[in-house]
């Protein structure tokens, strides 16, 4: 942090701290040793330091959130977009029937600047209400977004999420409606721009206009393709999670309870440390249903990495080839308490001391990459950077996701916790026979009768762990689904609408042939005729546009492909079986006309 001296520039601050942050990377360069001339080029020379703007503060929560963010802002604008072409759709329904009486308007003076204003009007006070009655449900709807979002051990007074809409949000919202308001308005003023007065006085003017039936059938067309595109965003994003969550990260993470804990924010001296950390694996060993208790520097699936660069004899790297390794340092039972198995050689033990020989574990990865098998590597050593004392690997373990769920397998090698004269704060690992969650309250006690200085931090169940690591994904999840939903709702409606609407307008027509001899069948097939036609259409337009679109966000998904056939089918299916109930009560409505009834509608 530094507040910048009167009249000097962010630009000008920056320049005058770049030498020093240089300094300082070609002091740390120096113990790199294993990197090539591109990646030091690339360490000092291209590196630059960027000051920011302190007012909107630091955040790693806003950077992950990023792009999620993004992807549901253009979610939103497609749901917009097909609210607006919907509402546009059934104002021309109803504007059909306001023909005489705007014909009227005209007869008698007004002009079309009135008419037009009047429409305007008409729009702006449905946009504005609807857009309020948002704005005065949003904080409701966004509180409970927030509580299904965000993992149930985070406590509400430190969540970093606002239910409550600043001036910006409601001034966006504002603006949203006039200009929804604005598009769905100029349906009705196309339609009355210059209207056939003396017809329509007459009662000669059909409501259903061919080109205004064309125009209602291409927004119904529109709001299909647009649900369409928005579902098949709902079916990658909930597979992506679906996958997260089912995929196989190397141990097992049920039962498993974890904490960190620093004893040097307690006042502990670093030589005391050590002890310490022997008395409370001990100590919680003992505690009823627990199985074995591990700790490690390096939290796993916490977003949190320490790597390390190596330097393996007679292993001569590729031109650019990573040599930096995530390095753990953990006790003899952490491999156990993660149940993670010992592939070859031994794991640590108590004989494992600064005194003796530094031993080494690493994962199959490490050991394939540079020994070919895992047994080849027992015996074999390498440094880390310019330590003199080389690493004797004697053991290998399967391979563990270390980062994220997200992550791949990786090379990685773990280092026993004691040989470390001085350890540091760590996070510790217990499994137990009982719910992570009831083990909680007991684990809390023990630390606190070994010393109420020490403060337990991030106490839950592994799984929860990761929870709180899916927080975007399980919003773009939940959000899609909700979108695509409400999507498909707003289809059916409009959909429902238009053909409503042209069976009244057919109902003579209907009648006719009814009359003529024509079954039920052939007049269900006559409805749905048309709701294949705007159906089968949209979909043949809207597949392509959703795999393209799709593909900007592939980087946002885990397990699935952009174009995957499985959720493109099971979608599109989706969308026949609502274009179907949509036109189901409509079809209903003209297998029941009476031929009599309909010979004298109008």
């Amino acid at each position: 942090m530094a507040r910048l001296k009167p009249g000097i520039s962010v630009e000008q601050a920056e320049a005058g701290v770049t030498p020093l942050w240089k300094s300082v990377r070609a002091i740390e360069l120096q113990s790199i040793t294993s990197h090539n001339q591109r990646f030091r080029d690339w360490f000092v020379a291209k590196s630059y330091l960027t000051l920011l703007d302190a007012s909107r503060g630091f955040s790693p929560l806003r950077e992950n959130m990023r792009v999620p963010l993004l992807i549901l802002m253009g979610m939103v604008g497609l749901l917009t977009l097909m609210a607006t072409a919907n509402v546009g759709s059934l104002l021309l329904v109803r504007a059909a029937g306001r023909v005489r009486e705007m014909s009227v308007r005209y007869s008698l003076g007004a002009s079309r600047v009135r008419i037009i204003g009047q429409l305007l009007v008409e729009g702006l006070a449905l946009g504005l209400a609807g857009g309020a009655l948002g704005l005065a449900l949003s904080p409701l709807l966004t509180k409970a977004l927030i509580a299904l979002i965000t993992p149930t051990s985070a406590a509400e007074d430190i969540s970093p999420l606002s239910a409550s809409p600043d001036r910006s949000v409601v001034l966006f919202c504002f603006l949203v409606s006039v200009g929804a308001s604005v598009l769905f308005s100029l349906a009705p003023i196309v339609q009355f721009y210059r209207p056939k007065v003396t017809a329509a006085l007459k009662q000669q003017t059909g409501t259903g206009e061919v080109s205004h039936a064309r125009f209602r059938r291409i927004t119904v067309g529109v709001q299909i393709g647009l649900s369409l595109v928005l579902l098949v965003g709902a079916g990658l994003f909930s597979r992506t999670l679906r996958n997260l969550k089912s995929v196989d990260v190397g141990f097992v993470t049920d039962h498993l309870l974890t904490f960190q804990l620093d004893p040097r924010l307690a006042g502990y001296q670093p030589s005391a440390v050590t002890a310490l950390y022997k008395r409370l694996l001990e100590t919680f060993s003992t505690q009823p249903g627990v199985q074995s208790v591990g700790m490690t520097d390096d939290p796993v699936l916490a977003q949190s990495d320490s790597t390390f660069s190596i330097d393996v004899p007679g292993y001569q790297p590729q031109e650019g080839e990573r040599r930096s390794f995530e390095w753990e340092h953990v006790t003899p039972a952490y491999f156990a308490t993660l149940r993670l198995p010992l592939v070859a050689g031994r794991i640590f033990n108590e004989a494992d001391t600064p005194a003796t020989v530094k031993v080494v574990v690493v994962n199959e990865s490490f050991a394939r990459k540079f020994f070919g098998r895992p047994e080849q590597s027992l015996g074999k050593t390498f440094t880390i950077g310019k330590v003199d004392k080389p690493l004797s690997i004697v053991g290998v373990v399967k391979d563990a996701k270390h980062g994220s769920v997200h992550d791949l397998f990786l090379p990685m090698f773990y280092t026993p916790i004691f040989q470390d004269a001085e350890p540091g704060s760590v996070a510790v690992y217990i499994r137990t026979q009982q719910a992570p969650e009831q083990a909680a309250s007991a684990v809390r006690m023990a630390v606190a009768q070994i010393d109420s200085r020490l403060v337990v931090d991030t106490l839950q169940s592994l799984n929860a762990g990761i929870d709180t690591t899916l927080i975007s994904e399980r919003m773009l999840s939940f959000l899609a689904s909700s979108f695509g939903v409400v999507a498909a709702f707003i289809t059916a409606i409009g959909l429902y609408g238009v053909l409503a609407y042209s069976i009244t307008q057919r109902t003579r027509e209907i009648g006719v042939r009814m009359a003529l001899g024509a079954t039920r069948g052939a007049v269900v097939k006559l409805v749905l005729r048309e709701v294949l036609m705007i159906t089968g259409c949209s979909v043949v337009v809207a597949v392509p546009l959703s795999i393209a679109l799709s593909s900007f966000v592939k980087n946002q998904l885990f397990g699935v492909s952009y174009s995957d056939p499985k959720t493109l089918v099971f979608v599109v299916l989706t969308i026949g079986f609502v274009a179907l109930a949509a036109a189901s009560l409509p079809a209903r409505r003209a297998v029941r006309v009476q031929p009599i009834t309909a010979l004298r509608y109008e």
